[in-house]
């Protein structure tokens, strides 16, 4: 995770010299360096730590500036990170349109190191925290939950009272009073988690993961077994993750079970498999072979200004589709990560579904 002491700074750059000159030169000066080679990646970096400063080399032909700049600046997670532009004095295009586009600031080449440590310095005293900034963004997409995504099952109960309805319409009318409280109700969970996250620290212990993620299937049994699913299970026992245990089990891992249930077609299987990352690390991917979702899709799971509500394969209610928003913050607080994967799969065979991949700290007992 970082520290105060040490500024994560991202690069955009597929040139291996200049990635190799820019790490020293920021290394040097106590900052970390960090490669993306593409939107995918950022996202990714994005979700296992803050990014104080972006850095796009405009230079090289694979990189399609314009297109990141643009992508950067309209993107909630990025639009408040610093980009400075990394362009030939000949380029003048590029410097205009990456200035229009947001960018800050510029450096031409040949880089003068000293020039891009300083640049990079000054950007940084300009900052307010980054933790700062983030938690009052999240303030305001909270608020925005709030005020702006209640008010419809809200509305829809209020409707349907104050048309004086006889019992029996009410009778009829008890499904979507139902749905409606329950939309309502799952929002406000999820405001509430999302700020007690902000007011204090998780308590993470060790958890067996394998007997967390049996005991978070029992919750989905009966789902299970009405959309006559199997789950094939590939966990040594001995696996033990770093978690909160009621977050864990209770939000993270019943809210990706339940969603890999409701996107899967009826009568097909879902597949969960655990692994060593490294000495540090264990990956735990949930793969559905249901009605996947765009590539550009994914990112926008876990942003609160964004809706992702979908119906489910089989007609299931659509939700409120900001569950995997406090899924995702619930990953940074056990200092892991989460990344998404998907295909759209519309012959409900392999080819296609969704893989969530989980990135745990490893307990060794």
């Amino acid at each position: 995770m970082k520290t105060p002491q040490q500024p994560h700074i991202l690069l955009i750059d597929k040139d291996t010299a200049q990635i190799q000159l820019i790490e020293t030169a920021l290394r040097s000066s106590g900052y970390q360096v960090i490669l993306a080679q593409t939107q995918a990646q950022l996202m990714d970096e994005l979700a296992n730590q803050p990014i104080d400063i972006i850095l796009l080399n405009c230079t090289i032909d694979s990189i399609p500036y314009l297109e990141w700049c643009q992508f950067i600046g309209q993107s909630p997670q990025t639009a408040n990170i610093p980009l400075i532009l990394l362009v030939t004095a000949k380029d003048i295009t590029a410097l205009i349109q990456g200035i229009k586009s947001g960018a800050v600031g510029y450096l031409f080449h040949p880089l003068q190191l000293d020039s891009l440590r300083t640049c990079v310095t000054a950007h940084l005293s300009l900052r307010t925290p980054v933790s700062s900034k983030h938690q009052e963004l999240e303030r305001k997409a909270l608020l925005h939950l709030l005020c702006h995504d209640l008010t419809t099952p809200l509305s829809a109960v209020v409707s349907l009272l104050s048309m004086s309805p006889s019992a029996d319409m009410l009778m009829r009318m008890q499904s979507v009073l139902l749905e409606s409280a329950q939309s309502g109700l799952e929002l406000i969970d999820i405001v509430r988690g999302i700020r007690e996250l902000q007011e204090k620290q998780l308590c993470l212990s060790p958890v067996c993961l394998l007997d967390t993620l049996n005991a978070s299937l029992l919750t989905q049994k009966n789902y299970l077994i009405q959309k006559n699913i199997t789950v094939n299970i590939d966990i040594p026992a001995y696996f033990t993750v770093l978690v909160e245990p009621y977050s864990f089990s209770q939000q993270v891992l019943t809210t990706l079970l339940n969603n890999a249930i409701k996107f899967s077609y009826p009568n097909s299987y879902i597949q969960i498999q655990a692994f060593d990352l490294d000495e540090k690390f264990i990956i735990l991917n949930i793969k559905d072979y249901g009605i996947g979702m765009s590539e550009k899709l994914c990112p926008q799971l876990f942003d609160l200004n964004k809706t992702t509500a979908r119906m489910g394969a089989a007609g299931e209610p659509a939700g409120s589709g900001y569950r995997l928003a406090l899924v995702s913050r619930l990953m940074l607080a056990y200092q892991g990560s989460i990344h998404v994967q998907s295909k759209v799969n519309t012959q409900q065979d392999e080819t296609g579904g969704t893989t969530v991949s989980l990135r745990l700290q490893k307990v060794v007992i």
